[in-house]
């Protein structure tokens, strides 16, 4: 996805008309975008793809047992509305403006308090693709009693979308290539390290009293982590 954003770049920033013509692009989807559900032609589900491209722990508060990260949020999903004629504009994409369009409901199920959104950015392609790209700071509970040792301390992120069921919103099955980045001892300024990452999907049920129960799709990350050799 990285070289589909490098293109459109590239191409947007080719020459004055090509930026005219982005501008006009970017105008359209303004206004065609809507902050209203993109239910899709055959009433079925929207398929949405989401990932965790990388983890950065910020804080660990061994006390209460609370540990603090950044993640890096990926959604890609469809509004085939958005779709436009690449050739007629000379760009790929467009970067939209997301306090005007329907994002899906990107939710940490097990976060500890408020989640706080650092950046955030949604990307329209020809297709009628649209990425979401974010950088979130959240606070979860876990027992980091071996964030200290060799083996370090496991924990887990429950991501997906609480307010629409599996009926309106299906999550993709992870596939071996959804792991987050891991990042080297030496690299990064936190003074922990992330040893492993792994990511599951499973079927969740609402509470319900009602006869018939309704079911949310949610992914659970797992990862574990420890104190780099001579962190502070």
């Amino acid at each position: 996805m990285a070289r589909f954003i490098l293109l459109c770049i590239a191409l947007t920033f080719a020459g004055a008309s090509s930026a005219s013509r982005y501008n006009e692009l970017y105008n359209w989807v303004s206004g065609k975008a809507s902050p209203g559900f993109p239910q899709p032609d055959d009433s079925g589900p929207l398929d949405v793809d989401m990932r965790l491209t990388k983890l950065d722990i910020v804080g660990v508060d061994s006390a209460n047992n609370l540990v603090t990260l950044i993640a890096r949020r990926r959604v890609l999903w469809a509004d085939r509305d958005l779709a436009f004629d690449e050739a007629t504009y000379n760009v790929s994409c467009v970067y939209a403006a997301a306090t005007n369009i329907w994002t899906p409901d990107s939710t940490f199920y097990n976060s500890a308090g408020q989640e706080q959104v650092l950046n955030r950015e949604v990307i329209v392609f020809a297709g009628g693709e649209l990425l979401e790209i974010a950088r979130v700071k959240v606070s979860i509970n876990c027992d980091v009693s071996g964030v200290n040792t060799y083996t370090g301390a496991t924990c887990h992120l429950q991501l997906g979308s609480y307010g629409l069921g599996n009926e309106l919103f299906h999550l993709r099955e992870p596939k071996d290539n959804w792991t987050f980045h891991l990042e080297s001892a030496f690299n990064g300024a936190s003074p922990y390290e992330l040893l492993s990452g792994d990511v599951s999907k499973s079927v969740e049920p609402y509470a319900s009293g009602d006869p018939e129960q309704f079911y949310y799709d949610a992914l659970t990350f797992t990862f574990s982590f420890r104190r780099k050799w001579g962190g502070q």
